[in-house]
């Protein structure tokens, strides 16, 4: 399952300085381990992560504001379509 402390390894794995991520996000220092603690990361911070990193802002904002929801049937079923995307089908 997709999370967004997915993306934070993701900018882990480009550079290992935790601090380095923090000062580009315009952040405190300690903001990235909190987040790593509670499991999540805000909306506005994993945007603008996916944004330095190339990635899609968009799914990364939808996916954090989806870990903060209770669990639910719904929850699940949208984490899931934004995880693992369909195509749409073409109209002729």
């Amino acid at each position: 399952m997709l999370r967004t402390l997915d993306l934070v390894d993701r900018a882990l794995a480009q550079e290992a300085n935790q601090a380095h991520w923090c000062r580009e996000l315009g952040i405190g220092r300690n903001t990235l381990a909190v987040a790593r603690h509670r499991g999540q990361l805000s909306p506005a911070i994993a945007g603008h992560l996916a944004e330095l990193l190339g990635e899609e802002p968009t799914l990364w904002i939808a996916l954090a504001a989806l870990e903060t929801a209770p669990p639910s049937a719904a929850r699940d079923r949208l984490h899931s379509t934004l995880a693992h995307p369909r195509k749409k089908e073409q109209k002729c």
